[in-house]
């Protein structure tokens, strides 16, 4: 191995050309040291990063210092090499970098929603007849969508998110976890965060007369909401209660989207009385870079492919290319000519540090300016005399919410052998996923439609049987319940995440909290997970047949099969296979009754593909039966 020393040397006297690279630095770097004859370590902090280097010929010492820069991380020399770290320092350096930049959007988000002036009778009417012809005209016109915004902004509920934002200060909301909820309180329990200002009152007070004065108005024109209906966009029309016992503030940041900000009133029992309901839409603030005559990039056969898959949704034979995502991560399609074109037009070594979000919708014909300019909604390019360095605007969320590329690997390899997302499959996509709520943006995911997942609280119930231990899944299958307590670790966090942080209350309950007669799920659990809480699976399986239908296939067990035979013969599918249907539905014992069920149609199959009479001689006899034959 090199001494540092000798490293100097080597910089001062060679240079090196690189192709372009895009990978996780697990594979990256050690590749970069082959090449300049340098052990090369990529470290726990950095490894799971996905990093891309397109660079004419530099010294080592350059290529290095790029490196190192696009991952803000540092080179240590150790006994086995020259290791890649990210130092706590660094690593909290990203998080400033992140929450000042999330502040800032904020801001600007909030510039949008005039306070200067009062909410008069005559902006009230307005309002209320502004909102008539957006019904009216603009609703339906796509291309004017964006005018919802601004309306929003102009009505007492998006006049009281700036009030109240600002009173809780951009910084705060900035700070928060990304994809889960946090809830406020001016009387916070164990599971609420105290109010981070004094004085809500007034704030309310104000909400209450300006929406009593626009509901005023909105009752006078023909076009008039029912009670509980959306007033102008997410704008409520809910009576504010005059008296209280209690206020809520939830907040769920969305990663690369809008805060979400739902304001419940309880009484004294903590039942809500009402609540109003916001959104703080923000979008990246992306200047057009520097034109210049930009020259096309010419796309790989794999990545023009790739392109077609995100648009078209292609059959599971054209994605079998991608299977192999060890080989070729997810992030080098279409990064990989861009950038390798970009560092030969310009002269330039590049360093990026790639997302696992961004730039997935980028299709042929693609032209270098596109790119750059694609690349500037969700990163910094900094450019110097020989360099150019792309980071994550949100650095820390980044390296954090990676998905696991073995696990997606083995997952679309079981969807394309399979030809749907078996139980197994689903299991393994639901471990893969730190952030469930990005999936249907996130780049690699494009590879494996139409296995594409269920909706992100599926996948964290699926993830939470996932996670418990093979002698507690095989207990759970013959019916036993396991307490909360006795699951690992990471089943405990998701366990938690699942009933306060991934906002249930927002799914199950914030029906009745919009209505009243609900309760917010920490003011129902003030104190944690109650004791006692378990988790609980039933699994099943079911004998039936896959039916063939306009090229998609279902599964129908002999009575639901009974009755589709009853249709007239044109009616009735001419392709049958026999099957054996596995589900699994898992409970919580917080939420009773709220279950989620998880079928598996493939794994059991037992015949093929044929007509009717070609089914077994005893299922084709129940189904007779379910007929109401003899």
């Amino acid at each position: 191995m090199l001494t540092l020393l000798a490293l100097v040397t080597l910089s001062q006297n060679g240079k090196f050309a690189i192709p372009c690279m895009v990978a996780p630095a697990s594979r990256l770097i050690p590749e970069v040291g082959r090449k300049l004859g340098i052990k090369l370590i990529a470290g726990s902090s950095t490894k799971d990063d996905v990093l891309a280097i397109s660079s004419p010929p530099r010294p080592a010492q350059d290529l290095l210092d790029g490196i190192a820069t696009a991952a803000n991380a540092t080179w240590e020399k150790r006994p086995e090499g020259l290791v890649l770290v990210r130092s706590r320092r660094q690593a909290q350096d990203d998080e400033a970098t992140e929450a000042k930049y999330r502040a800032q959007l904020i801001r600007e988000a909030l510039k949008s929603i005039p306070t200067d002036k009062a909410f008069d009778k005559n902006a009230a009417v307005a309002l209320a007849t502004y909102r008539r012809e957006f019904k009216e005209t603009i609703e339906s016109d796509p291309r004017r969508s964006r005018e919802l915004g601004p309306m929003n902004g102009r009505s007492p509920v998006g006049r009281f998110s700036r009030r109240l934002i600002e009173a809780m200060g951009p910084e705060t909301l900035a700070a928060l976890p990304v994809g889960q909820r946090t809830v406020f309180s001016d009387k916070p329990n164990r599971m609420q965060k105290p109010l981070p200002f004094k004085g809500i009152g007034p704030i309310i007070d104000q909400l209450r007369t300006e929406q009593a004065r626009y509901v005023a108005e909105l009752e006078n024109h023909p076009a008039k909401p029912s009670p509980g209906q959306y007033a102008s966009g997410f704008d409520y029309i809910n009576e504010i209660p005059k008296t209280y016992g209690k206020v809520l503030i939830s907040v769920v940041p969305r990663p690369q989207g809008p805060i979400t900000i739902y304001v419940h009133f309880l009484d004294a029992q903590g039942v809500a009385q009402g609540s109003v309901v916001s959104h703080i839409t923000f979008y990246p603030d992306a200047r057009d870079l520097a034109s210049f005559a930009s020259p096309r990039v010419e796309l790989s056969q794999l990545s023009l492919l790739r392109s077609k898959v995100y648009r078209t949704n292609a059959p599971v034979a054209e994605r079998a290319p991608f299977q192999d995502l060890v080989a070729r991560d997810p992030l080098s399609f279409v990064h990989t000519e861009a950038l390798q074109t970009w560092s030969r037009h310009s002269s330039k070594a590049i360093f990026a540090l790639l997302p696992d979000k961004g730039a997935s919708g980028l299709t042929e014909p693609l032209t270098l300016n596109v790119y750059r300019n694609s690349l500037a909604w969700y990163s910094t390019i900094q450019e110097s005399s020989n360099q150019i360095v792309v980071r994550p605007k949100e650095p820390a969320s980044a390296s954090r919410f990676r998905a696991d590329r073995k696990l997606l690997t083995d997952y679309i390899r079981m969807c394309v052998r399979e030809g749907q997302a078996t139980l197994a499959a689903q299991q393994v996509l639901a471990l893969a996923t730190p952030v469930p709520e990005g999936l249907s943006s996130e780049q690699f995911l494009t590879l494996a439609l139409p296995f594409r997942s269920r909706q992100h609280i599926d996948l964290l119930y699926l993830r939470l049987f996932a996670l418990a231990t093979p002698t507690q899944q095989s207990a759970l299958r013959s019916g036993r319940a396991i307490n909360f307590g006795a699951l690992p670790p990471e089943a405990r966090q998701t366990a938690h995440r699942l009933i306060f942080d991934q906002s249930l209350s927002d799914v199950m309950l914030l029906f009745g909290l919009q209505r009243g007669g609900a309760k917010d799920i920490t003011d129902q659990f003030p104190n944690g997970i109650p004791n006692g809480a378990a988790l609980a699976v039933r699994a099943t399986s079911a004998e039936g047949a896959l039916i063939r239908s306009a090229g998609s296939e279902r599964f129908l067990d002999a009575r639901a099969l009974a009755t589709l035979m009853r249709q007239p013969s044109n009616q009735c599918p001419t392709e049958f296979c026999f099957t054996v249907q596995n589900k699994i539905e898992i409970e919580l014992s917080v939420f009773p009754n709220q279950t989620r069920i998880f079928t598996d149609e493939t794994k059991g199959r037992k015949g093929s593909w044929g007509s009717y009479a070609a089914l077994p001689e005893d299922f084709r006899a129940r189904v007779q039966r379910a007929t109401g034959g003899d």
